[in-house]
């Protein structure tokens, strides 16, 4: 998970510190599409941790609007979309609380409603969660 803005943005707004100098800047927010909730923005440093709500001039369910408002200078994202590291290589993005940037080890997947998974999701899930047992490894 990375926060980025745009170099306009960061120009006219300047770059936050702390998250808690988030509360003083134009944040572009995730609406999670199933339920409606907005996204809760979490930071690690030295074994601290900081989850919190943002406010912005944009609350997005899509993706592509998130990024857009980022690359257009309306506020700071907070996103895992592989597509920001080439804008961040051609300087339309920059990368903000970079040492308060939370590293996720391992393999994440994530699926809409555990309620009404189709037959292959949930074979493709077991298979993850047991990958690492080993063949013929006896599960419960």
């Amino acid at each position: 998970m990375l926060a980025v803005a745009s170099p306009d943005y960061l120009a006219r707004c300047g770059a936050p510190v702390v998250p808690a100098d988030l509360h003083r800047h134009s944040c572009v927010n995730w609406r999670y599409p199933g339920s409606g909730s907005i996204h809760r923005w979490l930071f690690e440093k030295d074994g601290k941790t900081v989850e919190m709500n943002v406010d912005g001039p944009v609350i997005a369910s899509d993706v592509d609007v998130v990024l857009q408002a980022a690359l257009q200078g309306l506020g700071i994202v907070y996103t895992y979309d592989d597509r920001i590291f080439g804008w961040i290589d051609e300087g339309r993005l920059k990368r903000v609380l970079t040492d308060w940037s939370r590293i996720f080890p391992g393999l994440f997947l994530y699926y809409p409603d555990r309620r009404y998974q189709p037959l292959a999701l949930r074979a493709f899930i077991d298979c993850l969660l047991h990958r690492d047992r080993g063949p013929g490894a006896i599960t419960s």
